[in-house]
């Protein structure tokens, strides 16, 4: 009985079974004359890497379950172009060799030694980020290396601050020349003041580099001009301790500012009556300008400084605090609270010279 349905059509790019002699010339095992090209349209022997490649066979499956290395041996005529080059082969020995998935290529074992590394000291400095032990700064990466910025800005400022004070102090002209043009402190305080107020009042400045750090070197330079001038009409030997109890105050106050927490409201709070009190004095210092009145003063506004380096650093350590692009402020009130509280201390304890 013949069968009368048509049989679907083969796909021309489907490759018929072939036989391969010992010359290694291709054949259509269903060869009709006229030839594979009548027939597909195309000529079979005149496809690109088959006529020049003995021992490959058409009718093998591509892919081995065993990998490249077991279908090289399998097919010693395939594939030519790459032999041991295979790039899985080379991943694999790149790698250091492997174990074998089901798909037969090597998954690596072991990382590169440059990469191992890496990831290892990666996970060491991790591991010890002194930061974490903060509750308030725990697993917040953003915020942790905000307070890094922060800090080192303030460490580069008061670095120059010293450096600065030690040559006035050590350099008895220019001593003297502060001490006869007061007018430079005056002028020395309009920039200080103008300075402040464009960077914490004006958005742009204060966050776009390298305006921000240029503003910052001049408002820190004029500033260590001042906190020159002012001490120099004291003993230079006050002047040094009065430094060193200023820095272990100041790192007192940040370190129990930073393990405690206060609420917003308190927060506010705590600016608002620090402000308010500061204003007080300033007037009280104008209208009454006597030895005990400013004695009296300067012990409270050394208090207020205090407290103001634990805002400061709730701002700085607070989500609710300063954003994280405002390093530049946060730099500027920790090392204004860091100089008030060295002024206050000399006006306080230090030894006129």
């Amino acid at each position: 009985m013949i069968n009368q349905y048509p049989q679907p059509a083969q796909s021309k790019l489907a490759v018929q079974p072939q036989i391969i002699n010992p010359e290694g010339q291709l054949y259509a095992n269903n060869s009709q004359p006229g030839g594979t090209e009548a027939k597909y349209g195309f000529n079979t022997d005149k496809m690109s890497g088959y006529e020049k490649d003995p021992g490959y066979n058409p009718n093998q499956n591509v892919y081995s379950p065993a990998g490249p290395a077991a279908e090289m041996q399998a097919n010693p005529g395939y594939p030519q172009a790459y032999g041991n080059n295979h790039p899985t082969v080379m991943n694999a020995a790149a790698y250091g060799g492997g174990m074998q998935n089901p798909g037969g290529n090597p998954y690596p074992v072991h990382a590169p030694r440059d990469v191992q590394r890496a990831v290892d000291g990666e996970k060491r400095w991790k591991g010890k980020n002194c930061l974490d032990c903060i509750t308030k700064l725990k697993g917040d990466e953003v915020r942790q290396g905000f307070v890094r910025k922060v800090f080192g800005i303030l460490t580069a400022q008061t670095v120059f601050t010293v450096i600065l004070c030690a040559i006035v102090l050590s350099t008895k002209s220019i001593e003297d020349w502060l001490q006869d043009n007061i007018w430079f402190y005056f002028v020395s305080l309009g920039v200080t003041v103008t300075l402040m107020i464009v960077l914490v009042c004006f958005r742009k400045p204060a966050r776009k580099v390298p305006i921000n750090y240029i503003l910052l070197f001049t408002f820190t330079f004029f500033e260590s001009m001042m906190v020159a001038t002012i001490s120099s009409f004291y003993d230079a030997k006050s002047v040094m301790i009065m430094a060193g109890i200023a820095l272990v105050l100041f790192a007192t106050m940040a370190t129990v500012a930073c393990f405690t927490s206060r609420k917003p409201a308190t927060l506010a709070m705590m600016i608002y009556c620090s402000f308010t009190i500061s204003l007080t004095c300033l007037f009280i210092v104008i209208f009454f300008s006597n030895r005990w009145v400013v004695t009296v003063v300067s012990g409270i506004m050394l208090v207020i400084a205090c407290i103001g380096v634990m805002i400061d650093i709730d701002l700085i350590t607070e989500k609710h605090g300063l954003e994280t692009d405002e390093y530049i402020i946060g730099a500027l009130f920790l090392y204004m609270d860091l100089i008030m509280i060295f002024l206050y201390l000399l006006s306080l304890f230090g030894d006129r010279g």
